[in-house]
């Protein structure tokens, strides 16, 4: 096959189609964009036509691959690695993130940016790129987002710095420097969360030491206007006062009334558009979610395991399939994740370890057991493995999304058949 992507289809070629090349053997630009899916489809058709063609291609033979091996590389010594599939998939996924997102860096000269992208486009490496390159300015910069599991692996990424604060957003607003003590009220619920600490900083803002000259949003499609309302007031008036954010809009799983601003002459839009997190195999089912297409030279990978079973069964085969993944397939443990749609079926599998697997929470991840959180929490994070679990025949389709898209190369979801049917074939 040849692709030839500065051509839109075959008819440009007019009269100048090669003897012996048939149309079926030629990708044209519009094939390579390959907004249906179907490339790998007409790849597997082009290679069963040619196989029944004794000149064309056919599988080598084991002795033939040991000859080619041993002609170009005698010293070669091949040992089996069960993490090198998903260590070179990872490593060559985020080669891809750091080439897409470099391009987008530049933008934060700007003073208002919004950039947004589908799961796994590379938007928190953006943000962290954002962040350091603020320090190097020489600017005092906050990095924040909403739920704490991704505010820590922000404070991983990012290099510790003077000038740098870290954090989840309410947390980091209630220990601003010169603010007034909040105390929590025991039971504390999501409405307290969502408006107190915000109030209290704009209450006592004269009080606050602490000014920032850029701050950057990671996951803003979690906040409220409100709080951009207070992000605002947190920039130093005699500085570039900067505010930088990346989201994506079908990962709204929290209803707080955030709409991605216009673009206009004080707000600068960008986006990120190819998957640069899942292997080819998970990318082409996300997208029958809304995902982006798998960036090109993203690995193969295997196919997504569908596993039907009946709601009570569900814990069960999610023990089996840890076992196929930490025995069979040798995974580390500390690679596999396990999400729930709802909190009750979390704590089913963490209080009874399926297949003997210990399932803990995020905050005990460093201990290396299996970490097993719900869609809402694992938000933003990732896996080599995903185990995405859930007794519910309706689960909606943005949480199937954000939860799926958790998986960087083997992704196994475990349901009720309602649902496994209505994902394989993609209606319902």
């Amino acid at each position: 096959a040849v692709a030839l992507p500065d051509l839109r289809a075959l008819e440009d070629l007019a009269d100048r189609l090669p003897s012996g090349v048939t149309p079926p053997q030629l990708f044209f630009s519009g094939d390579l964009a390959d907004p249906q899916g179907r490339m790998e489809d007409r790849l597997w058709e082009l290679m069963a036509t040619n196989l029944k063609s004794p000149v064309h291609n056919r599988p080598l033979a084991a002795d033939e691959i040991e000859a080619i091996i041993g002609f170009l590389r005698p010293d070669l010594d091949f040992r089996w690695d069960p993490q090198a599939q998903a260590m070179q998939a990872r490593a060559t996924l985020h080669r891809i993130t750091a080439d897409q997102t470099r391009v987008l860096s530049s933008l934060d000269l700007n003073r208002r940016v919004v950039v947004s992208g589908p799961a796994g486009s590379g938007k928190t490496r953006l943000a962290t790129a954002w962040a350091e390159r603020a320090m190097e300015r020489g600017e005092r910069t906050l990095l924040t987002c909403f739920n704490e599991p991704m505010a820590e692996v922000l404070t991983e990424a990012a290099p510790e710095h003077d000038l740098l604060t870290v954090g989840p957003i309410q947390l980091t607003l209630m220990g601003l420097e010169g603010l007034p003590r909040l105390d929590v009220p025991e039971g504390a619920d999501s409405e307290w969360w969502s408006s107190v600490p915000f109030a209290h900083v704009l209450d006592n803002i004269d009080d606050v030491a602490l000014r920032f000259d850029t701050i950057v949003v990671d996951e803003a499609q979690d906040f409220s206007p409100r709080w951009f309302e207070v992000l605002e007031r947190l920039l130093y008036d005699k500085g570039p006062g900067r505010i930088l954010m990346v989201t994506d809009p079908h990962q709204g799983v929290y209803d707080r009334g955030f709409q991605t601003p216009t673009a206009g002459h004080d707000l600068v839009r960008a986006e990120l558009t190819v998957n640069c997190r899942n292997t080819h195999q998970i990318a082409i089912f996300l997208r029958r979610l809304g995902g982006a297409p798998a960036a090109p030279g993203a690995p193969e990978g295997v196919p997504v395991d569908f596993v039907a079973c009946q709601p009570s069964h569900v814990v069960a085969k999610v023990g089996e399939k840890l076992d196929e993944l930490v025995v069979e397939s040798q995974i580390d443990p500390a690679n596999i994740l396990v999400v729930t749609g709802h909190r009750a079926l979390r704590d089913r599998i963490r209080e009874e370890s399926p297949g003997g697997f210990t399932c803990a929470p995020w905050e005990d991840r460093h201990g290396g057991d299996i970490v097993c959180e719900t869609i809402h929490r694992m938000k933003g994070l990732e896996r080599d493995a995903v185990i995405l679990a859930t007794a519910d025949d309706d689960l909606g389709d943005h949480l199937l999304y954000v939860g799926m898209s958790r998986a960087v190369s083997r992704l196994v979801v475990v349901g009720p058949s309602v649902l496994m049917a209505r994902l394989q074939t993609g209606r319902g």
